[in-house]
């Protein structure tokens, strides 16, 4: 997705395009131009370019009618659902969920009008509709739906049988168990999406399933510096492929695993290493801008700073968390 070579690959593509007068083609190549800017979180230059694909995809899709062959049908039906896919899923990351979630209706409704057995995409754009719908029913509180509609997208995939999409439905799938605390689903999930990705070297989902599970096993007092260490890897993976989007969820997933840790060796009076583990929270939480994060491990540092006894570094530290907040 976010290599410089892919960008290049898909702006030649998109010239041959041009060139040879490829409708599908050309809006193939400029879906791939869409998902470089959005994966380093461009949203302003992703949403550009997917809104004139949509309009495009608008256009030709009204040009149906009765004598249009079923090829034909199913090609410009698909176009349609991936630009609106693509076009709700950047409103998404841009906080626009109304207007996403009315996007991603549209394609769960156009996709239902293709026979599954031709929906020969690599990425089958009603499934990362339902992993959508699933992360916005676990922020809007309803736990129990995200779980039924990440469950569905893993089902939808498994009957789409590409494996690209199944890798991506099972991390969402894995994404949601963390929400809920499910660690050792999220584990289980997240170790059969590294099964999928890593032999056929699909870097974003291998590296998200790794930070995933290295999170679920921090939880874990015999498993925390393995899932540390893992966490750690996945993040290098994922800056390895040129994305930069979600990079301050993962970075937020590390904060998280540090504070677990300094508060762990609070617990047993180990003052050295807590410190160690602190520092290491605050330049993460620091880094991906989590205020929430960056008060929590303010308030570590505070009971640290009490530990050692030193009372006005303890204020200083209470002081700070407030004003994280």
């Amino acid at each position: 997705y976010g290599a410089e070579a892919a960008r290049k690959s898909y702006e030649i593509a998109e010239q041959l395009a041009v060139e040879t007068d490829d409708f599908p083609q050309l809006l193939k190549a400029r879906f791939g131009l869409e998902t470089y800017h959005f994966t380093h979180g461009d949203f302003a230059r992703a949403r550009e370019v997917v809104q004139r694909c949509h309009a495009m995809a608008s256009h030709a899709y009204r040009g149906i009618d009765d004598g249009t062959d079923e090829g034909t049908r199913t090609r410009l039906t698909l176009l349609l659902a991936q630009a609106n896919q693509l076009e709700g899923s950047v409103l998404f990351h841009q906080g626009l969920f109304h207007e996403s979630l009315s996007g991603f209706d549209r394609v769960l409704e156009l996709c239902a009008k293709v026979d599954i057995k031709n929906r020969s995409m690599v990425q089958d754009p009603a499934v990362v509709c339902l992993c959508y719908k699933a992360w916005y029913a676990w922020k809007g509180g309803h736990a129990d739906e995200a779980l039924t509609l990440a469950e569905d997208a893993v089902a939808l995939a498994q009957r789409v049988g590409h494996s690209f999409t199944i890798g991506l439905a099972v991390a969402f799938n894995a994404c949601i168990h963390l929400f809920r605390r499910e660690y050792p689903q999220c584990v289980k999930c997240a170790e059969r999406c590294i099964e999928i990705c890593e032999e056929p070297g699909f870097c974003i989902w291998l590296a998200w399933a790794k930070t995933l599970r290295g999170r679920a096993l921090s939880e874990q007092a015999t498993t925390r510096a393995e899932g540390i260490e893992e966490l750690i890897e996945g993040l290098r993976m994922w800056d390895a492929s040129g994305a930069s989007i979600t990079r301050a969820f993962t970075l937020t997933l590390l904060a998280e695993a540090y504070e677990a840790l300094a508060r762990l060796c609070l617990a047993t009076g180990q003052l050295d290493e807590a410190r160690g583990w602190l520092e290491k929270g605050l330049d993460a939480a620091t880094a991906a801008s989590d205020r929430l994060r960056l008060s929590a491990l303010e308030r570590a540092r505070c009971e640290w700073e009490l530990a050692r006894g030193d009372l006005a570094q303890a204020e200083r530290a209470l002081e700070s968390a407030a004003r994280s907040l």
